[in-house]
């Protein structure tokens, strides 16, 4: 019995000597800790455009007070010469006010804000405050300009529009050196 014991033991022993001189070289190696880029801390000012494409089609006649609204940026942040905020970054906020269009009020109008922009590839948040976005109804005209009789226009805008939103204070982001 002990022979037998001693002769299992040697197979698993070389077995697993054969695994071992047998594995890839990736199991072999030790892995290698990726260099971490260095971050500066940046300052978007106040006042500062953002090119947005609207991803959640808005309506002043189904739309809420806090539906969240998204947008994407078409067009980077840069400031001098530093892309601050890329192209493709996801703009969040909410609706603010919504005035559906009726007989008594007949140009719908809604407002919405953005709070939060989200990198596309790190998925890191920064909390924005932009101004109110506010728009409204267009009344349908007649031949000779005046708003037709009775005509009511809630305030639309496409899932795929494109519009400015204008940061109310300075957004601290970090960006590589």
């Amino acid at each position: 019995t002990l022979c037998r014991h001693t002769a299992s033991m040697l197979t698993r022993l070389l077995l697993a000597s054969a695994l071992v001189v047998t594995a890839p070289a990736s199991f072999a190696e030790t892995p290698q800790k990726a260099e971490t880029p260095r971050l500066d801390k940046h300052q978007v000012p106040a006042g500062t455009a953002f090119l947005l494409t609207l991803r959640t089609p808005l309506d002043s006649a189904t739309s809420e007070v806090d539906d969240q609204v998204e947008a994407t940026l078409w067009s980077p942040v840069i400031q001098d010469g530093l892309e601050l905020i890329p192209e493709g970054a996801l703009v969040i906020g909410k609706v603010v006010k919504v005035a559906a269009a009726s007989k008594k009020a007949p140009v719908g109008s809604l407002t919405f804000v953005f709070s939060v922009v989200q990198h596309p590839e790190t998925g890191s948040i920064a909390m924005v405050r932009s101004q109110p976005i506010t728009i409204a109804g267009t009344l349908p005209l007649t031949s000779k300009g005046a708003p037709v009789r009775g005509a009511i226009a809630d305030a639309t805008m496409a899932g795929d529009s494109r519009f400015v939103a204008v940061t109310a204070e300075p957004l601290r982001v970090w960006a590589p050196r």
